[in-house]
């Protein structure tokens, strides 16, 4: 299965036009074959599947190019016979469609809720209320919603990652005769204070030559984002 996301995937993303539209269409349709992606919902979501369902494909088809870039995947370089590069591209669609999947429920739950009882009316002594006067409308969509949900556990689990250090690689990628000058101290000045700490002030704060803030920031910031992606990864898992 991993291996026909994966050819589907380069087909529609980087085959010849007249292949790229078939392509699409095939793994749209591959996400109602997949498992792990329905069992993803929850089974008071479980009624609103259906309708749900098409509207997940026609997301994926228009937003399919987004794919690759929201999961740092380098297409191109994919190699559809190597097992960890198919089984990668598995788990990335995987966790992105069923995350799109269900919210599509949420909005359907929410279209029918509308439907059925928004026009009903609540009665107090003389006073008729419509319903629909009284329940706010939602100021995000379904999946917006779960998307900044995702965002803010992965932004706490990044800031207890620089505080605590547990592996100990930030503080110790500093330069040579500046250990004070390392990743869990410049993040920590940097990203996590409020207001953010600039670089003019850290080489004051530390004693460090403004140069070697810049480089050592650079540096800290990409072994960051390594750390970044690990993490989301293992909150995919």
């Amino acid at each position: 299965m991993q291996d026909l996301i994966c050819c589907l995937l380069k087909a529609a993303l980087l085959g010849k036009e007249s292949e790229r539209a078939s392509a699409k269409e095939s793994l749209c349709l591959l996400i109602d074959q997949i498992p792990e992606i329905k069992t993803y919902i929850d089974e008071g979501l479980q009624i609103y599947l259906d309708e749900a369902l098409k509207k997940t494909e026609l997301y994926v088809s228009k937003n399919l190019h987004k794919f690759p870039e929201r999961y740092k995947l380098n297409i191109e370089e994919l190699d559809c016979q190597k097992i960890s590069d198919t089984l990668q591209i598995k788990k990335c669609f995987i966790r992105w469609t069923r995350m799109i999947l269900k919210a599509d429920c949420i909005d359907e739950r929410r279209k029918k809720f509308r439907q059925v009882s928004l026009d009903s009316s609540l009665t107090k002594g003389d006073r008729v209320t419509q319903l629909y006067q009284v329940i706010p409308a939602p100021t995000l969509s379904g999946i917006e919603e779960i998307l900044q949900q995702e965002r803010k556990n992965i932004a706490i689990k990044v800031r207890n990652y620089i505080d605590i250090d547990p592996e100990g690689i930030l503080r110790n990628c500093h330069p040579r005769s500046q250990k004070r000058c390392n990743c869990q101290i410049l993040m920590q000045m940097n990203l996590l204070q409020e207001p953010p700490v600039s670089p003019k002030e850290i080489a004051l704060k530390l004693g460090t030559p403004l140069p070697t803030v810049y480089e050592r920031l650079g540096k800290c910031k990409k072994l960051l984002r390594e750390i970044v992606a690990r993490i989301e990864q293992q909150n995919w898992e």
